[in-house]
């Protein structure tokens, strides 16, 4: 299983098959995007010769079919939930490419695309990861110190790209309106204090 697991990951992040890819997103057809601190967040392929952004994020199943209502909207398609996986569309000068796996107690979605357009509504659905204490109820987090495996992989690139696209204020709001137990609060209070502004 763990084998497997990391599999997934190397598939779904570090190898995103430039050969195939290049030529669905040639640079002629590239459009910049300068707001990045959104979620999901952004990363560019540009260097591996990709002219597309990748979106790697997690959420739950009603914001996955919104998704994919957006890549049907834009892309003039018809994909259903449950075909969802490894989707190429293209059209003269834009395309996307699409799966996603279920983990963390919800969906794991990855999405390439040079559609400024998609991207934007995709921010427009407010999307955000499951919290902390539902994808991991097991998890004392007085207790957490250095993350590994599985917890490590979905705080680097589920939760923190979420957490730190946020204003203290809208943090604050989030672990109220989700109910976020008293230990998880002192926690992040904790972090962004210590750990977090260390960072930036």
């Amino acid at each position: 299983m763990k084998i497997n697991f990391y599999k997934k990951i190397l598939n779904l992040i570090s190898e995103d098959k430039p050969d195939d890819l290049t030529s669905i997103f040639p640079k002629e057809n590239f459009q910049q995007i300068l707001e990045i601190d959104k979620y999901p967040n952004l990363s560019t392929l540009v260097n591996d010769n990709i002219y597309a952004y990748r979106l790697f994020f997690c959420t739950d199943i009603n914001h996955t079919q919104k998704v994919i209502d957006v890549i049907n909207k834009n892309f003039n398609s018809n994909i259903e939930l449950n075909d969802a996986k490894d989707i190429v569309i293209s059209s003269s000068q834009e395309a996307v490419t699409f799966n996603f796996y279920n983990d963390f107690s919800a969906e794991v979605l990855r999405l390439v695309t040079n559609s400024e357009k998609t991207i934007k509504e995709i921010w427009n659905l407010n999307i955000s990861p499951p919290a902390p204490w539902v994808s991991f109820p097991e998890i004392d987090p007085d207790g957490l110190g250095s993350m590994q495996g599985n917890l490590s992989f979905w705080w680097d690139w589920m939760w923190l790209p979420f957490w730190n696209s946020m204003n203290k204020d809208q943090k604050d709001k989030y672990l109220i309106e989700n109910s976020a137990p008293a230990s998880w609060v002192e926690y992040f209070d904790f972090y962004d204090a210590h750990i977090n502004a260390k960072k930036t």
